[in-house]
């Protein structure tokens, strides 16, 4: 098909490429100009490691909990940024900004930290009750290579797998422990998608158009707002309750007519009893890993 043609039949003319953190900026300031007030953002790998996206963000004056790499932390305590001087080069100008502070990777600063400067904190509610881990926190100034001003963020690290964040608000407000349940909370939302991959049908599909793309997705949404309906229903009879598991009763009873819903209860309760032994087995190493 002729470019012409493509564009006239599905694409605007208008278009303009954009970048995951560009769209994520646009699609965070649209309610917040409808006065819609945001409490905090969480935000994973891909925007926390984004200048753009962060300083957008500290612009709008939006608390956010920024998820990076280790690798993606080099320079934390920047003070002083500048421009080098004009090299003796003809037609050569120095425009990109460089710092006097030496490279600190993430390794090395771990290294440095001393056993007094970890602190245990719990962070979410887990099966077994609150979960718990060792946390570091500091306020520190980052800088991203060429840009012209370092941010000052809280820096979080969790010994478990050594997870780092970066916070655009203070120590003093929010309390740690506030500050650790963010952390902990992207957790749940990746659980929920992963549900959706794997049990109702959000991965996998095969449509031909966009409207059957955005009914789908409808579907999808709908389904596991019954599904959290039904899990929270149930809460204090079935404590194990999936998402698995209601999905195997519906199949059960709307295309089998009940005919074998007994096993199927059987087989479920089988499957919890199982899954205890396993908590409780992880739960002990991670008691002992903490």
């Amino acid at each position: 098909m002729r470019k012409d043609v493509l564009i006239k039949v599905f694409l605007k003319r208008d278009i303009v490429f954009k970048t995951k953190p560009q769209l994520a900026v646009e699609m965070i300031k649209e309610p917040k100009e409808e006065h819609f007030a945001y409490g905090w953002l969480c935000a994973d790998l891909l925007y926390g490691r984004n200048f753009y996206f962060r300083e957008s963000l500290d612009e709008m004056g939006i608390k956010c909990v920024e998820d990076i790499q280790k690798y993606h932390l080099k320079y934390i305590e920047v003070s002083h940024l500048f421009i080098p001087q004009q090299s003796k080069r003809k037609n050569s100008k120095n425009t990109h900004y460089q710092t006097d502070t030496s490279l600190t990777t993430s390794d090395k600063y771990i290294q440095s930290i001393s056993e007094n400067d970890w602190r245990i904190i719990e962070y979410r509610q887990g099966t077994k009750g609150m979960m718990k881990a060792r946390y570091h926190m500091k306020e520190v100034n980052i800088w991203s290579l060429g840009s012209e001003k370092s941010q000052k963020r809280t820096l979080i690290i969790r010994n478990i797998n050594n997870k780092y964040s970066l916070r655009n608000f203070s120590l003093v407000a929010p309390t740690e422990k506030a500050m650790t349940y963010m952390q902990g909370q992207p957790y749940l939302v990746e659980k929920t998608i992963n549900d959706q991959k794997g049990e109702l049908g959000l991965f996998d599909y095969q449509i031909r158009k966009y409207v059957f793309r955005y009914l789908h997705m409808a579907l999808v949404m709908i389904s596991m707002n019954y599904v959290l309906g039904m899990i929270n229903k149930n809460r204090d009879k079935i404590l194990q309750l999936s998402v698995r598991d209601i999905k195997l009763q519906l199949i059960e009873i709307l295309l089998k007519n009940c005919v074998q819903i007994d096993k199927e209860i059987n087989q479920m309760i089988s499957r919890h009893k199982q899954r205890a032994v396993d908590i409780v087995f992880n739960y002990q190493e991670y008691r002992n890993s903490t």
